[in-house]
């Protein structure tokens, strides 16, 4: 399966997550690590490839951050969060709304942030978005940390609030490969959510967990949009390993790091279904502690897990070190 699109990289921003923290505070600490002017791998964000932008905000305080993908990119991403009620758009089977918690949906074809919990939160159109997916579970947690990867064109947010681990993927996420189910510039956007739980640690042995789209309620979801439209498709990973993973997988013989691309199909969990593409530069590589960094190849790799320890992981990367 040979890539159609360029190689992302992706490269990080951390910042501290204050004790207590709400909703409120996670939607703030986003808006710090924009504010941060080198990447952790000691790169200047101003003038990088990989720099997206806060196009807006809303509320006071803060209920919604709408990121712009760098310089002329259409991709969208909205998280937004309220500690009381509130009646957004919600994406199915998310149908619950979950006071103090974060959410996030996606737009594909530009569009500014207006009215967050409206029917058009990023404009009419032909702007084009997904509506809302539960990011993560309810806030107010323990002092953390606060991890964002930025890519030419994908953002991931990785987040520590007292013992729950959250992440979510969005963006132009999946490369089709270059067959034809894409949009006219050849990407495919779309999100990757957790649900409302904490990341499991044995994600790639365990079928309702992130990179899977579960059916119910809060479940990990997966989707991309329909290209030219605003409808979805659910997506799975594919090839995920039946068995635990041990220390020694995704390792080579001598023990070196491997990191291997992470097959999309067009299914819920428990189905199998067309493939979509391959994960764009997010790979499968060795069990690691949340935020372990390593150099492989002149190429700087950071894992997302559920754990201060080691256990299943998703590598962020692909940066030059």
């Amino acid at each position: 399966m040979a890539l159609a699109l360029s190689e992302l990289q992706h490269r990080g921003r951390t910042v501290a997550v204050s004790s207590g923290a709400n909703v409120t505070n996670w939607l703030a600490d986003i808006q710090t690590a924009m504010a941060v002017a080198t990447y952790d791998d000691g790169g200047t964000v101003a003038g990088s490839a990989q720099a997206w932008s806060v196009g807006a905000t809303e509320g006071t305080p803060v209920e919604a951050v709408c990121l712009h993908a760098p310089s002329s990119g259409v991709a969208r991403v909205l998280f937004a969060g309220y500690n009381g009620a509130k009646t957004p758009t919600m994406l199915t089977p998310d149908t619950a709304w979950l006071a103090n918690a974060p959410w996030i949906q996606v737009g594909s074809n530009g569009g500014a942030l207006a009215t967050w919990d409206g029917a058009t939160p990023l404009g009419a159109a032909p702007v084009r978005n997904t509506s809302f997916w539960k990011a993560g579970p309810t806030l107010g947690g323990a002092a953390g940390k606060c991890m964002l990867f930025q890519s030419e064109e994908t953002v991931a947010l990785a987040w520590l609030n007292g013992t729950n681990y959250g992440l979510v993927f969005a963006g132009a996420i999946v490369d089709p490969c270059g067959h034809s189910t894409a949009e006219s510039n050849g990407r495919l956007y779309g999100m990757i959510t957790a649900g409302n739980a904490s990341l499991f640690t044995d994600f790639w042995s365990n079928g309702n967990s992130f990179g899977e789209h579960g059916t119910s309620n809060g479940n990990p979801h997966g989707c991309l949009m329909t290209p030219g439209a605003s409808s979805i498709s659910v997506i799975s990973r594919f090839g995920r390993r039946q068995a635990a993973m041990t220390a020694a997988a995704e390792k080579a013989p001598g023990g070196e790091y491997m990191f291997t691309p992470i097959g999309v199909r067009y299914a819920t969990w428990a189905a199998d279904g067309a493939v979509a593409g391959v994960l764009r530069g997010v790979y499968c590589g060795p069990r690691a502690a949340w935020g372990t960094a390593v150099t492989v190849g002149g190429r700087r790799y950071v894992a997302i897990s559920g754990s201060s320890s080691a256990v299943d992981a998703l590598w962020f990367g692909g940066a030059s070190a």
